[in-house]
């Protein structure tokens, strides 16, 4: 256990705060201080895929499942590209997360 722990905090009601600039550099775990990463993704998934399976089916008098089995396909085809879409999105938005937070010394990775 710590026996000298120092504290960043300075009492303040207003906060306190680490860089008083996007060019100051800090880290963390002793790492070499980086500057604010400014790429940005622009990415924000707000909705997981367009929309539900059965909203865009069309009923068939004579089909046993209530819709034919080409607009099933259809619509579960195009739910599927949504998908990969959003996917691709989070997973792009999370890469630069981790490199963030790599390169701040905050997550263990090269």
């Amino acid at each position: 256990m710590a026996t000298y722990v120092e504290n960043v905090g300075y009492g303040v009601p207003e906060g306190s705060t680490m860089g008083n600039s996007s060019t100051e550099k800090i880290s963390f775990y002793g790492v070499t201080p980086v500057v604010l990463n400014t790429t940005s993704t622009g990415i924000v998934v707000t909705t997981i895929g367009a929309v539900s399976v059965l909203s865009s089916q069309t009923a068939v008098s004579n089909s046993p499942y209530g819709a034919s089995t080409a607009a099933i396909a259809t619509s579960t085809f195009t739910q599927v590209q949504a998908l990969m879409v959003d996917v691709a999105a989070l997973q792009a938005a999370i890469n630069i997360i981790r490199k963030n937070l790599v390169d701040l010394g905050m997550l263990l990775g090269s």
